[in-house]
């Protein structure tokens, strides 16, 4: 079977505590059956645009409940 993976699937994914049922099915499937659209690659692009652009041009090796970077409509765990 084959499965075009969303955004938030990916996102699931990532996260050591992600969703444990979307982790199973996702295992179930072999490599070659997993797919992503260009939708998803372009939404994962802007995200990655979005912190760069907020955090002065700096990569970002993580972003965790204490990165204070970011738009403030994200609120990223940035102080006050």
């Amino acid at each position: 079977m084959r499965a075009l993976l969303d955004t938030c699937v990916l996102a699931e994914l990532r996260k050591p505590d992600g969703h444990a049922r979307v982790k199973a099915a996702v295992a179930e499937l072999s490599d070659g059956d997993l797919y992503r659209s260009v939708m998803t690659v372009g939404e994962i692009a802007r995200g990655v645009a979005i912190v760069f652009d907020y955090c002065d041009q700096s990569p970002v090796r993580t972003i965790d409940a204490s990165h204070a970077c970011g738009p403030p409509e994200l609120n990223w765990g940035a102080p006050g």
